[in-house]
């Protein structure tokens, strides 16, 4: 089978997955050989690429896509992929993925739909996906509005409903009233994560806000300050994790109860100063 590259949000994935596709037409196939297809100096220069090592730089690009056979359009889609791989902030993820799904909408499908966008990267969506599972649950774009301490629009919770009925989020019942889907949202992890950090970002600060607004009782809001080492970060990490397992499979078992309130629970554990190493070379 032909690899697609129009189906990958990795350059370095769709480099490797070519190679060995390439190696098993032609047993010959090696990094020496590329180097020759692609006219480049390095046999080793592919082999750090995939490793992580170097990046694709935009002059050796025309290069590689002649050595791998590329068309016209499917080199400046790799092209384009190289840019959203390497772009350093959100803003720049965004702008790259809206360019990578300008090549995918007239044949293969966008790589993640606006309408999945709008709910990975906005708080309020998950909230009134969670809203529709309280029993006096109404659908009337005022209550939800009072509900999230109106925070949001009329206009924006319409279309987070119609949004969320067209991704298969929540649904109707056979009375009409909306109910949860048992439908999850998926994408590529790049991808989430460029959404994810909007959302993260806007919790934050929607924390702070909450903070203010509420009293002792209504929230639980604590921390702690602890020098690591990388063991210890590691550790921890996996700790949380497996405490965010618990409070899930908590939640499966008591799913007899009604609830009343939709809270969100942030887990935040992040470097305040810079390692050792780092500080030194900053002095530097």
């Amino acid at each position: 089978m032909e690899l697609n590259i129009f189906e990958y949000s990795d350059y370095r994935q769709f480099l490797r997955d070519n190679y060995v596709k390439a190696k098993e037409d032609k047993k010959c196939f090696s990094y020496r050989y590329f180097a020759r297809r692609a006219n480049i100096n390095s046999p080793a220069l592919f082999q750090l690429i995939l490793s992580g090592r170097r990046n694709l730089s935009k002059n050796y690009i025309p290069k590689f896509a002649t050595a791998m056979g590329l068309k016209k359009r499917e080199q400046n889609y790799l092209e384009t992929l190289i840019s959203f791989n390497h772009a350093k902030t959100p803003e720049a993820k965004r702008y790259y993925l809206e360019l990578l799904n300008g090549f995918k909408r007239d044949k293969d499908g966008a790589l993640i739909t606006e309408a999945q966008y709008e709910y990975l990267s906005n708080w309020y969506y998950p909230v009134i996906r969670e809203l529709v599972a309280l029993p006096n649950f109404k659908e009337d774009p005022e209550w939800i509005r009072k509900m999230l301490y109106e925070r949001v629009t009329v206009w924006k919770i319409k279309k987070a409903i119609e949004t969320m009925l067209r991704l298969e989020l929540v649904k109707r019942n056979e009375t009409g009233r909306l109910v949860q889907n048992e439908k999850g949202l998926t994408t590529k992890d790049d991808i989430a994560s460029t959404a994810a950090y909007s959302f993260h970002e806007k919790m934050l600060k929607l924390a702070a806000e909450i903070l203010i607004e509420t009293k002792g009782g209504e929230r639980e809001i604590s921390g702690i300050t602890m020098a690591l080492s990388d063991e210890q970060f590691g550790e921890i990490k996996s700790r949380v994790r497996h405490f965010e397992d618990e409070i899930i499979k908590y939640l499966n078992e008591t799913s007899h109860h009604k609830p009343n309130t939709v809270f969100q629970l942030n887990v935040q554990l992040m470097p305040m100063t810079l390692k050792e190493k780092e500080e030194a070379n900053e002095v530097k």
